[in-house]
């Protein structure tokens, strides 16, 4: 065939060319996407300053709640509470470390956190990091002596014995969240004063009663996975009432506060 050569020849112009024309075009480089660069410092420091008023303001609603509705509804109103607190707690552990590798320390910053009235609020965007100022001596005023009462003025007036309190009892509560003991007294707002001991693991909280509670010792044995029993006993000397919660493992974080007519341990899990 005479034009043979002129159609290999066409063939092979086609084929180098097509190229070009998009038949054999190579595939392009897929774009490098460069890993994420690390947060500013200052930007993690005002990222730990929100968690921190957040996390105040979850711990402020937590006791309006336990104030409100006493130690045995509350817990129900709080499951989503101490979710939130939870997820709080975890990023700010992630802030924290992130700090920490680059040689700051957290816990030894001072915020400039709102008021309990304001915590509601989000937090101000302006960062406030300070040390503890110096300790000011303060100024000495002179305060003139008191001239003496007439003797007609110095006439005692006769004491009014405070009005007696008594112990109610002792109820509990374990639920999904917590394990909560109500000390219930006749006292609208009853004072304490409590402490831990680790051997062996207990919760002391200790109550002023005048009267003579009855009966005057009492244990309870709860279905909780955090407390093997409850006891309380009356010290007649002194005229307080002491309710122990022994732990079945070692002593958890707790909480104590007073509450109407009545004093909560709250026990999260």
């Amino acid at each position: 065939m005479p034009h043979r050569p002129l159609l290999i020849m066409s063939l092979l112009i086609i084929l180098l060319s097509g190229t070009g024309c998009g038949l054999f075009r190579a595939e392009e480089p897929a774009e490098r996407i460069s890993p994420a660069a690390p947060a500013k410092t200052e930007d993690l420091l005002r990222l730990h300053q929100e968690l921190t008023v957040q996390k105040a303001s979850l711990l402020v609603q937590r006791a309006r709640i336990m104030e409100n509705y006493g130690a045995f509804d509350a817990p129900t109103r709080l499951g989503r509470l101490d979710r939130a607190h939870q997820k709080l707690r975890q990023r700010q552990t992630d802030v924290r470390t992130r700090l920490q590798q680059r040689g700051l320390f957290p816990n030894n910053l001072r915020y400039a956190v709102s008021t309990p009235e304001t915590l509601n609020a989000k937090a101000t965007p302006e960062l406030s990091i300070s040390t503890a100022p110096k300790p000011t001596e303060p100024k000495q005023i002179a305060v003139p002596n008191p001239k003496p009462l007439p003797r007609k003025a110095l006439a005692s007036t006769p004491d009014v014995p405070a009005p007696a309190s008594s112990f109610a009892g002792v109820n509990w509560k374990q639920d999904t969240q917590s394990f909560s003991v109500f000390i219930a007294t006749s006292d609208p707002l009853p004072r304490f004063k409590t402490f831990s001991l680790t051997n062996p693991p207990r919760i002391v909280v200790d109550t002023p009663v005048t009267k003579r509670p009855t009966p005057a010792a009492l244990r309870l044995v709860p279905s909780s996975t955090q407390a093997k029993s409850i006891r309380m006993g009356w010290h007649p000397e002194q005229s307080f009432v002491r309710v122990v919660i022994d732990c079945k493992g070692p002593v958890p974080r707790h909480s104590v506060m007073t509450t109407p007519r009545g004093i909560t341990v709250n026990l999260p899990r």
